[in-house]
């Protein structure tokens, strides 16, 4: 990669990163994002400029307010540092040495003889979609697991943005040939379809309370009750409002988790069938397989279906792991932010990564608990920061994934249609 564009995705990164602070700020106290400007959390002074220069403001002021001289908390060049460095990183790794998506290659490729082409690099040029919509994505894990870390939540705000931007990065910006592109073949375009309509009926159903809403008072949290006495007594000792509600948790019975988890299968249960509708029709009615291919073909639809299908996937198979989870252990398995965030993470990156990371995060909460035991740390770590570690991982190493599900995605789609298996791209 030239040299210029480095840095220009590092000091990008830098001031994504001076942005999220005021993100993992104000977002759990309910506050603006934008209005007012940046003020010092100690005297409320408006901050100069030249002050809020990502790392730089803060080194230039040695770490202290200009007015007041009271510290500033180094979490803030903290996290600028990291998110420069992780773009840069990032970037690096997928157009410098050829990891994360295998790149997309026409069909046409061949040499006289017969045998492709040796894969092209990443082209930041023609795939610079993918840098885009996976830096936001990480911008995004890196917000919500700061928050989650703190507040044992993750804002429905931040998974909703990476899904936003994933369904209109792919409808509009990458194509079929573009690294990291989710375009859908003909034999899923419809099923994926009808599955995203059998979920807005689900939310419709939802809201006019056909179907019942799950933990209507608010999930259980991720704590114990004597993590909680901690914070509350922390927060009284230095003047702040406590990360955890005022009231104690409440102690959920096997069956009361039950009870609402079968209201979370319930809700499931639109999509599934609008999926499982649209592949017995593309497979035994002409018609409908015509349409099907339609949709395939138009560039923009199969983008927005395939990042739909894609999202879909990623949070409908970590939500059977909560639900599953939550009947097994008698207690809640996972937050239903984590849900959220995955189906994100499958709209921008795939259901592969999604359903994937749901299994490194599970290494990485291993290695963090095992680290935790014999350092003696009594902190117990919600499960969404270690699915961001999860999903960068999956990120780094979605090439070979992508070639180990591959088989198996073969399979089904003769099976679905006995006919040779068409190309995702």
């Amino acid at each position: 990669m030239l040299i210029p564009v480095l840095v220009f995705v590092f000091l990008m990164g830098l001031c994504v990163g001076s942005f999220l602070n005021v993100v993992v700020y104000r977002l759990p106290l309910g506050k603006s994002l934008i209005h007012p400007p940046s003020t010092c959390p100690n005297c409320n002074t408006r901050l100069a400029w030249y002050d809020n220069v990502p790392v730089l403001g803060w080194l230039m002021l040695g770490g202290k307010c200009r007015t007041c001289k009271n510290p500033i908390s180094k979490r803030y060049p903290l996290v600028e540092s990291a998110t420069g460095l992780l773009f840069l990183g990032y970037a690096v790794a997928v157009f410098q040495f050829g990891y994360g998506p295998c790149p997309s290659i026409p069909f046409a490729r061949f040499t006289p003889g017969g045998l492709p082409l040796p894969a092209p690099l990443p082209d930041i040029l023609r795939d610079w979609p993918v840098l885009v919509l996976h830096l936001s994505l990480l911008a995004i894990l890196l917000a919500a697991s700061l928050i989650d870390f703190e507040t044992y939540t993750i804002p429905a705000s931040l998974p909703l943005t990476a899904a936003v931007v994933g369904l209109t990065g792919h409808a509009f910006l990458t194509t079929p040939l573009t690294l990291g592109n989710l375009h859908l073949p003909p034999v899923l375009a419809l099923p994926a379809a009808l599955a995203a309509t059998g979920y807005l009926l689900a939310v419709v159903f939802l809201h006019v309370k056909i179907l019942p809403l799950s933990f209507p008072d608010g999930e259980p949290m991720g704590l114990d009750l004597k993590t909680w006495q901690a914070e509350i007594d922390a927060a009284r000792d230095e003047n702040r409002p406590p990360t955890v509600p005022e009231t104690p948790p409440t102690k959920w019975t096997r069956g009361m988790l039950a009870g609402e988890m079968f209201k979370e299968m319930a809700f499931i249960l639109p999509p599934l069938v609008g999926f499982v509708i649209g592949l017995l029709l593309y497979r035994y009615v002409p018609s409908v397989a015509a349409t099907s291919s339609w949709l395939s073909s138009n560039q923009y639809t199969s983008g927005l279906l395939g990042s739909i299908l894609a999202g879909l996937v990623g949070g409908g198979f970590i939500w059977g792991v909560r639900i599953i989870g939550t009947f097994g252990f008698g207690r809640l398995a996972m937050g239903l932010g984590d849900v959220h965030l995955m189906a994100a993470v499958g709209t921008v990156a795939g259901g592969y990564v999604a359903v994937v990371a749901v299994f490194a995060g599970a290494v990485w909460g291993l290695i963090f608990t095992l680290y935790g035991f014999f350092t003696k740390s009594t902190r117990e770590i919600p499960f969404g920061p270690y699915l961001a570690l999860g999903v960068v991982t999956v990120m780094l190493m979605l090439c070979p994934v992508e070639e180990s599900f591959r088989a198996a995605w073969d399979g089904l789609v003769f099976t679905l249609t006995l006919s040779p298996p068409p190309s995702l791209r």
